[in-house]
């Protein structure tokens, strides 16, 4: 009997250290961003039905994807973590996840399919009372208003979310906000409101990458404005404060147009410089790095550097080539969410209504019962007064026999 019962505490323990192995392996490729262990884990998580872990393995795989802007595989992954994390029932990690789908939307030219995309991130996190999402979540919903050029609609957006932002102490967003507030009046040719906003995002602002954002978009705003020496001042002291690749490439390409002008040797400099920054970004930084190789394709064509011409217009070919394939891809797997979401919707609903009717039936049976027992509590106080009656009238019966007998 006891061999018996030995066995399946040593199965239980096995199983308990296999998951804690499992647990170990993930928590060291999350750790070490390591790829090919997450698909390690993935595959064992898949064997071994470990479901929690298989969703985490797909959503860390799809993050790592997307750091190295492999986006489709990512998309890919992501998808897979959405419909795990649906089964799950973890609602939190869907809108994590569908958030993360929507910033790659966004990053490849996908703007109305992340806005939406973004619109049900909202409204999860709207559901969830998850204040700390929900001003990520219309930070990024703001930012994709403006690149469309919905100026109002973002500008009431971040002002709702600043707000939000302020009372929590969220100092990040209030400079991220503020920033791109000042942005939109500089696009809107407002400089007053849009250096304004910029000295509210340095305030808040709490690195020194931070501060030379403002100081290049300060740059920016000074050299559409045609002051290129304060222009050149904000420039030049982001450089000394950038540590984002990709922000040092923009620094280099607005001084570059502080040059253009003026000296050709310089423009080209900075456009070089801009290049070799944005060519590890090609995707997130598709506008840019198509701008800078056709300046840098006129400069070596006007200096007569045809070879160089060339290169440069083969790189905005082989980036043209590669979003066309890319936004096909991800045309095809938004068609899919869009299924999947109204399948999940459908079950949800179906569940609520069945829920619902059940709620309904227990509802009848309580009223039923509640019926049944003012009945028998009735009867019994009928039977109660009707055995008194009874107790009464058989004493007054033998009082009087005795009195008859006497």
């Amino acid at each position: 009997m006891s061999k018996l019962v030995f066995i399946p505490f040593l199965l239980v323990c096995s199983l308990c250290f296999a998951q804690s192995d499992l647990q170990n392996l993930y928590d060291s490729a999350r750790h070490n961003s390591n790829l090919n262990l997450a698909q390690k884990v993935n595959h064992l998580a898949n064997e071994s039905h470990e479901k929690k872990l298989l969703a985490n393995s797909y959503f860390l795989m799809a993050y790592l994807q997307k750091k190295d802007e492999k986006f489709y595989e990512a998309v890919s992954n992501y998808f897979n973590a959405l419909s795990a994390y649906r089964t799950l029932g973890d609602i939190k990690q869907v809108a994590n996840v569908t958030e993360n789908i929507a910033n790659i939307y966004n990053a490849t030219g996908f703007h109305d399919k992340a806005l939406e995309y973004y619109y049900d991130v909202i409204r999860i996190r709207t559901s969830l009372a998850d204040t700390a999402g929900l001003i990520k979540v219309n930070s990024a919903t703001g930012l994709q208003l403006q690149e469309m050029g919905r100026y109002d609609e973002a500008l009431a957006l971040y002002s709702e979310t600043l707000n939000m932002a302020q009372i929590t102490n969220d100092k990040h967003r209030v400079y991220w906000i503020n920033n791109n507030i000042g942005r939109i009046y500089r696009s809107l040719h407002d400089f007053p409101k849009a250096r304004a906003a910029y000295e509210k995002s340095m305030e808040a602002a709490i690195n020194k990458n931070d501060i030379g954002e403002v100081y290049n978009n300060l740059g920016y705003l000074y050299l559409t404005f045609n002051d290129t020496l304060a222009a050149y001042k904000y420039l030049k002291e982001s450089l000394n404060m950038l540590s984002d690749h990709m922000f040092i490439g923009t620094a280099y390409t607005n001084l570059a147009y502080i040059y253009e002008k003026r000296n050709s040797d310089s423009t080209q400099l900075f456009f070089e410089k801009s290049f070799s920054f944005f060519k590890d970004h090609q995707i997130t930084m598709s506008e840019e790095y198509f701008e800078v190789c056709r300046k840098l394709k006129e400069i070596n064509r006007a200096n007569g550097n045809l070879q160089e011409a060339l290169k440069y217009s083969d790189n905005i070919d082989q980036l043209t080539t590669d979003l066309l394939e890319l936004r096909i891809n991800l045309n095809d797997m938004y068609n899919q969410y869009q299924v999947e979401a109204a399948t999940y919707k459908f079950a949800s609903e179906e569940k609520a209504r069945a829920l619902a009717k059940q709620l309904k039936i227990d509802q009848y049976i309580k009223w039923a019962l509640a019926v049944l027992a003012v009945i028998l509590i009735t009867l019994l106080i009928i039977l109660y007064r009707k055995n008194r009656k009874i107790q009464f009238a058989q004493d007054t019966a033998r009082k009087i026999y005795k009195v008859i007998h006497s």
